[in-house]
């Protein structure tokens, strides 16, 4: 059965200029499947793609969210990206991380970086 497992989204707080990207948004299912979408100051730029993961990764992300929960740590910043995450369970949402920065937060800095391997080469 499909359900969503995780919600992440990757947001621009820098300026953004012509073309640049405004935000990324990975949607993870149970069944291994995410869709990713990208999201540019220039709308014909918009791209949807989808792809698989292992179960190995699967793992190594929701791991990282469990240690992400228990950080406390608040990242003072003023430009840059930020992150958010919804965790779901049976279609229910059980946890929620408002957007905000990771910068030094191991375990966000590395859902970021399983994320971002998952991206098109040619964004």
């Amino acid at each position: 059965m499909k359900d969503i497992s995780l919600a992440v989204k990757h947001i621009n707080w820098s300026i953004i200029g012509p073309k640049e990207w405004t935000n990324i948004e990975w949607t993870i299912y149970t069944d291994l499947s995410v869709d990713i979408k990208l999201f540019y100051n220039a709308k014909d730029q918009d791209q949807e793609t989808k792809c698989k993961i292992t179960e190995e990764m699967y793992k190594r992300l929701l791991d990282q969210v469990t240690l992400a929960k228990e950080n406390k740590n608040k990242v003072e910043a003023s430009d840059g990206s930020a992150w958010e995450i919804i965790q779901y369970e049976n279609g229910q949402e059980i946890w929620h991380r408002s957007p905000d920065y990771i910068y030094g937060i191991s375990s966000f800095e590395e859902i970021a970086s399983i994320l971002n391997s998952l991206l098109p080469n040619e964004r």
